[in-house]
């Protein structure tokens, strides 16, 4: 089975060799004799689309170094692909102790979006490549994928509490997008999200619902096997007070990673209950994720420090690397150098492309105003 996923994982994986002269300047990229590499040939222009990026920062390549892009999109939850890519990559280590994924100086690295939907490690690929963008975010660079734009109906189709489409006196409420001709049984938040991921979002095999389901228990698990070897290891202390505060420990620290949430610290989002932790200080098994469970990961994954949400907060639509141009699809002449309107501008059915306009400045220009309306529609999503 490794052998299987080395394989695979080696299918999506793009690396280039640049000189730091090309990198982010444009033109001039060469084929090499090496598979799957390029090198890069100084070339003047404009600078790199990264504003705030800096030659300086930490681990950024000195003139005329060699720069190597590491490149991978498309994971959709995959723990077990993800992790055999950054066992084999040539820009991605993992620490041993600390388990966070780190970048090799001189490198730079590109996700090229999709980060979620069809895998049981959603929340652990998720976890990743945050942290990653965090730590190196001049030499990081992620792009927003379909799979991952899509997650902003959560906040607004599964926690508002006066929806219009709540049950009328009789009848099934209504629910259903504009897009699908499948009215859905909104009976409960559950059930909505069911249909939302399985009609709306692309999300019908396999069933995204039940692998978050798994991906919690696996979490829950894992936590209560570490709060049992912390006690047995007598890390929490001789006192009761400190007996009870390696368990909070243990199982919010996990929690709250898990739900992105600063205060999270059970399965719920809330303090561990005296249930948890009197199951966790007998060593007992937990209890099965629920329905409602599931559906609060994924609201909370949009919600303010929401996993989900720092995604997008921290990704654009497009990042240009020497002459390289990474974005999630493709580009046809019809988009090319147009921006679209800002929400709220062109009603949300209106197909015409009107309100779209050109970009001025070539390729970078377009790619920053691209960059720019993105920035400003997840800004005012957060804030609404």
């Amino acid at each position: 089975m490794r052998t299987l996923w080395r394989a695979l994982a080696t299918l999506p994986y793009i690396h280039y060799h640049a000189t730091s002269s090309s990198y982010g300047r444009g033109p001039a990229m060469r084929a090499s004799s090496g598979g799957g590499a390029a090198t890069g040939a100084a070339a003047a222009g404009s600078g790199s689309s990264d504003p705030g990026g800096s030659d300086e920062a930490p681990g950024r390549p000195a003139a005329g170094a060699t720069v190597t892009i590491g490149y991978v999109t498309d994971v959709e939850g995959n723990r077990h692909f993800w992790d055999e890519y950054v066992r084999i990559s040539s820009v991605l280590d993992r620490d041993p102790s600390a388990g966070s994924v780190v970048l090799r100086d001189g490198c730079e690295f590109v996700f090229g979006g999709d980060v979620v939907d069809k895998g049981d490690g959603d929340l652990h690929v998720l976890r990743d490549i945050v942290q990653l963008k965090r730590a190196y975010p001049d030499r990081v660079h992620l792009i927003m994928g379909n799979r991952d734009v899509n997650k902003i109906r959560f906040a607004h189709e599964l926690e508002r509490p006066n929806r219009e489409d709540q049950p009328a006196r009789t009848g099934e409420p209504v629910c259903e997008a504009w897009w699908s001709d499948v009215t859905p049984p909104c009976r409960s938040e559950a059930q909505r999200l069911r249909w939302m991921l399985h009609h709306t979002m692309g999300s019908q095999v396999p069933c995204t619902f039940e692998l978050r389901r798994s991906e919690l228990a696996r979490d829950a698990e894992e936590a209560d096997a570490r709060a049992r070897a912390e006690r047995a290891a007598g890390v929490q202390g001789t006192g009761a007070s400190d007996e009870g505060k390696a368990v909070v420990f243990s199982l919010g620290t996990l929690f709250t990673s898990v739900l992105g949430k600063d205060a999270g610290r059970s399965r719920t989002g809330g303090a561990p209950t005296s249930g948890e932790l009197a199951l966790a200080e007998a060593g007992g098994d937990l209890p099965p994720v629920s329905d409602e469970e599931v559906v609060s990961s994924f609201v909370r994954s949009v919600g303010p420090g929401g996993l989900m949400r720092t995604y997008l907060e921290l990704a654009q639509i497009g990042a240009v690397l020497g002459d390289c141009l990474f974005i999630h699809g493709a580009i046809s002449e019809e988009c090319m150098r147009k921006v679209p309107p800002r929400h709220g501008t062109v009603p949300v059915r209106d197909v015409s492309g009107r309100g779209f306009r050109d970009a001025p400045g070539g390729l970078l220009g377009w790619i920053g105003e691209l960059n720019r309306f993105a920035a400003e529609e997840v800004a005012s999503w957060v804030a609404h």
